[in-house]
């Protein structure tokens, strides 16, 4: 699929070329900053943020990309629903002065939301087992098979303030939980 696109784009006069952003870079940091999501493509659907003014019973295609042309069907809705609910960020570093961002992510499941440099990731045995087993050849690849439960935590603790996401919290057992990615050196 890649390739086909890139074949296409090809012919397009405008298209300069692509850069590779599969893993941390200061050009993938850079194109976080600057590029803003237009549409989330939801099958076969686009949708896209309208004004804020504009009722959400109506249809307007703003960013103005020929999605019927191409068999594609949108919707909209008002921009303040749009970039809270449906935006994406690509993930990135965070840089000093960007830290607003994290904190805005954690009042979602927060109403004081504390500093992560404040937080120690802590692996219980059971999470270890569990990685190790499910997921042990992925651990293996990234070197990270031979590391105690507090290894880990503390690997999981010194990558905190780099990129979290999928932020929820378990009023069960008290715990904040999220999601990330941990880029580790290649062979």
């Amino acid at each position: 699929m890649f390739e086909r696109i890139l074949a296409g784009l090809t012919a397009y006069r405008p298209y300069l070329g692509h850069a590779s952003v599969t893993q941390s870079s200061p050009m993938k940091d850079w194109m976080s900053a600057a590029l803003g999501p237009c549409y989330l493509k939801a099958g076969r659907q686009f949708i896209c943020a309208h004004e804020d003014d504009v009722p959400n019973d109506e249809n307007d295609n703003l960013p103005m990309w020929p999605l019927e042309d191409h068999g594609y069907g949108y919707s909209s809705l008002q921009s303040i629903y749009f970039d809270l609910f449906l935006s994406y960020k690509i993930e990135r570093a965070v840089y000093p002065g960007f830290e607003d961002d994290t904190r805005f992510g954690l009042s979602a499941i927060s109403d004081a939301p504390d500093s992560l440099a404040e937080f120690q990731v802590v692996i219980g045995e059971d999470k270890l087992l569990y990685l190790c087993g499910g997921h042990a050849g992925s651990l293996e690849i990234a070197g990270l098979d031979a590391l105690s439960a507090s290894d880990l935590g503390e690997l999981i603790t010194s990558k905190l303030n780099e990129n979290i996401y999928n932020l929820r919290f378990r009023q069960d057992s008290d715990t904040t939980l999220f999601n990330m990615i941990i880029e580790v050196p290649g062979p």
